[in-house]
This record gives structure tokens, sequence and C-alpha cells, in this order.
């Protein structure tokens, strides 16, 4: 029984077959994209819509009721429309679709969630950044006698800028409380923050700033102390001499002993 000899595929054919299959490949990667970007959409009108209904008290503080229903009817719309068949609709969209229909609904629904959390966080950043300008303004006082490395003109740069820090403080605050909170705020606590991180900025590069170092004593050369051993030396032997000397030339105990006897002797003659 004779068998086929088995075919080569040719250089093209190889090619061929890989374009086919890295086709294939792409094309599965898009039809899983497309459908978790549908799945997130699905899931992401649900939740939105939960939330605007069950914190309604809460939104109703930063947001007109016609603002929320809005968002709830175009919610309905989106929901819809993603099990919509056809060139226009959800059910097989285009990635760049999907993408901007989670986006512009995410622009009108967290605009009404970021004003109702800047309600509390917005009067605690500007509480506590007036704080610290107050703490930097009894710091500085003490600069000239704890940090007299602290040149007056860093001084007067750190005052500029905490004046300027105020300043802006006093400003935005006056416009806030003129607007009603169910409109776009006119600062936020972010704002306070990445102003604050300036004036820290030169806080920490002022405290930084090291005291002078005090002058060093100026160490005796290897000269100068040779000179001053030898000297030493010199004055040691000087006196080791004299003290040689004044023995030899002082008399010895027996010698006063003997003259004393001689003395004895003649005063017994001259008796």
């Amino acid at each position: 029984m004779s068998h086929a000899a088995p075919t080569h595929m040719s250089k093209k054919g190889k090619q061929a077959s890989s374009r086919l299959l890295n086709d294939l490949k792409q094309e599965d990667e898009l039809r899983a994209l497309k459908s978790e970007l549908k799945n997130d959409l699905e899931s992401y009108v649900f939740k939105t819509r939960s939330f605007i209904r069950e914190n309604e008290d809460e939104l109703s503080k930063v947001s007109e009721e016609e603002e929320r229903e809005g968002i709830l009817a175009d919610l309905e719309v989106l929901e819809d429309w993603l099990y919509e068949d056809g060139e226009d609709g959800g059910a097989d969209a285009e990635v760049p679709v999907y993408k901007k229909k989670r986006k512009d609904m995410d622009k009108r629904v967290n605009s009404i969630k970021q004003r109702l959390l800047e309600l509390e966080l917005r009067p605690k950043a500007v509480e506590a950044a007036r704080a610290i300008i107050k703490s930097i303004g009894a710091t500085i006082e003490t600069f000239p006698t704890l940090r007299p490395q602290i040149l007056p003109t860093m001084i007067e740069e750190l005052k500029n800028e905490t004046s300027q820090l105020e300043a802006w403080l006093d400003e935005v605050e006056k416009e806030q409380a003129e607007l009603d909170d169910r409109q776009e705020p006119r600062f936020s606590s972010s704002e306070v923050s990445r102003k604050m991180k300036k004036v820290k900025a030169v806080v920490t590069r002022l405290l930084q700033v090291k005291r002078p170092e005090p002058p060093s004593r100026v160490k005796p050369s290897k000269a100068s102390n040779a000179n001053e051993t030898k000297a030493s030396s010199e004055e040691d032997s000087k006196k080791e001499e004299n003290k040689e000397k004044a023995e030899e030339e002082a008399p010895s105990k027996e010698e006063e002993d003997d003259d004393d006897d001689d003395d004895d002797a003649e005063d017994k003659e001259e008796l």
C-alpha cells in the first residue's frame, strides 16, 4: 500500500496562514473587549440609578430635582440602547462608542457627587490652611533668636507666600458664600491643598538652613610639635645637670660630722 508524500507549505502559504491566525486572534480580542465594555456600561447604569434614588435627600442639597431626573431619564435611554440591534444600536457597537457613552454620563453624575463631597471637604481644608498660616506666623517670630541663620530675605519670602494664600482664601470664600450649593463651587479642597504645598515647600527649605560652623582651632604643625618637644627635652636635661652639679658641690653628711668632731676637739684643747 503506497502512501502519499507529505506536502510542504510554501513560504507564501505560511505567511498567509500566519496572517489569518493573527486576524482571528485580533477579532477574538476585539469581541471580548466590546463585550466587557457593554457589560460594564450596563452595570454602571444599574448602580448609578440606585445611587441617585437611595441618596436623594443628600443629593438634593447640591443638585436640582430637574438635574437628577434628567440623569435618570438618560440612564434609562442608555439601558435601552444597549439592547438595540443594528448599526446605531448598542448590542454590538464599536469600542469608542461605548467609551464615549460612559464618559458623557460620568461627567454629569460625578459633578453631583463631587459637589456633595466638597460640601464637607472644602470647609475643613480652609480651616486647616488658616491654622497652618497662623502657626507659621508664630514660628517666624522665633527665627531671629532660635534660627538666626535664616536671613531676613528668606523670612520675607515666607511672609509673602502666606499673605498671598490668606488673601486668596478670603477672596474665594467670599465668592463661594454668594453661590448656591447646587451650583458649581468657586474652588475645591484640592485647590487649597495645592496652594498649601507651595507654602510648605518654602517652610521646609528654610528649616533646612544650617547654622554656620564655629571657627575651628588651628592645629599645631608637626614642625611646631617637634620644636616644643625638643625645647622641653633640653630644659629637662638642663635641670638634671644643675641638680647633679648641686649634689657634687654640697658636703656629704660624713664630712659634716667630721668637721663637727674637729671643732669639738679644738674647743677642748683651748679649755
